[in-house]
């Protein structure tokens, strides 16, 4: 094969690769994790919580790449659910944590990362 055509297909294999990559999606994974330190307290809290994590487009596929995580604490009313459904009704705008990512990871405004 002339060495031309090689890196024809060189090329036309990565663009393929990176087209897989960038048409994922991202999404909410949502988890039970145990508390140990929760277990038997005098308020009586349930030592399982929910936690619900941001995996950014293309994260299944990323192989060994590594990420910087962000850690979201949603008061003590709250539950983590405040951060995956929209912030406002009358500006929906804002969106969830998933829509804002997104989109600020679209319009180059940060990189990709995980959000917990």
């Amino acid at each position: 094969m002339p060495k031309a055509k090689k890196h024809l297909w060189f090329v036309l294999l990565v663009l393929i690769g990176l087209s897989t990559v960038e048409g994922q999606d991202s999404r909410i994974v949502r988890e039970v994790v145990h508390a140990n330190s929760l277990e038997d307290t005098v308020t009586k809290e349930n030592a399982d919580r929910n936690v619900s994590v941001y995996l950014p487009p293309g994260y299944d596929r990323s192989g060994s790449k590594r990420y910087p995580v962000i850690y979201l604490l949603h008061g003590i009313g709250d539950t983590d659910e405040t951060w995956t459904r929209p912030w406002s009704k009358a500006n929906p705008e804002y969106g969830s944590i998933k829509e804002v990512m997104d989109r600020g990871i679209s319009e180059k405004k940060w990189g990709e990362m995980i959000v917990v």
